[in-house]
């Protein structure tokens, strides 16, 4: 077998890996074992085992593959500071509206295996921090002169975080539109509007 082809092949079966266990938790509810994975998939357990050590190991890079994703969501910035402030939050929040319902129970399964793998917490930390640099880059030129450009961005990190969501959303029980307006007037604090 050529060498480009098993790896492309491998790499195949690790993203049909990924999004199988996606599926099944949103599916279940619950986080899969190897032995669920292999029995839905044309992947053995063996193979998934070959191309991942452990399941923390499948569920770290599921976790890189969701920020990569989250990353996406984002617009392009370049040219973009001639947007109004609102139309672009209007944007970013629809955006992270979509993919924090669909994913909402894979970020909590994320959540809850933080506490029993330090490379997740490691793992964490890089995304708020990629997270943290992606609000400064659309964010900056909109933050209002007197205030501390740092501070205001990490709160504006903090209304926009997946957590934050889901308190309104599931502890508060607020419709997702309705959520989207509040971090938006919370979020609109910050900026200024050019009024």
């Amino acid at each position: 077998m050529n060498t480009s082809n098993w790896f492309v092949k491998k790499e195949d079966n690790k993203a049909k890996i990924l999004d199988l266990f996606i599926d099944i938790v949103l599916d279940t509810g619950k986080e899969p074992t190897i032995d669920e994975l292999a029995a839905r998939t044309t992947v053995s357990r063996r193979t998934i085992l070959n191309y991942y050590q452990d399941k923390n190991e499948i569920i770290r890079e599921l976790r890189s593959m969701i920020f990569k994703r989250v990353e996406s969501l984002f617009p392009q910035v370049d040219g973009k500071e001639n947007q109004p402030i609102e139309e672009l939050l209007d944007l970013i929040l629809s955006r992270r509206a979509e993919i924090y319902e669909y994913l909402s129970p894979i970020f909590g399964i994320l959540e809850s295996r933080k506490q029993e793998d330090p490379i997740l917490v490691e793992n964490a930390k890089s995304n708020t921090e990629m997270d943290l640099n992606l609000i400064t880059q659309i964010f900056s030129p909109y933050i209002r002169k007197d205030l501390d450009p740092a501070k205001t961005i990490k709160i504006i990190t903090s209304t926009l975080s997946w957590n934050y969501w889901c308190f309104m959303r599931f502890n508060l029980g607020l419709e997702k539109n309705v959520c989207q307006d509040i971090i938006k007037y919370q979020a609109m604090m910050f900026f200024t509007t050019g009024d």
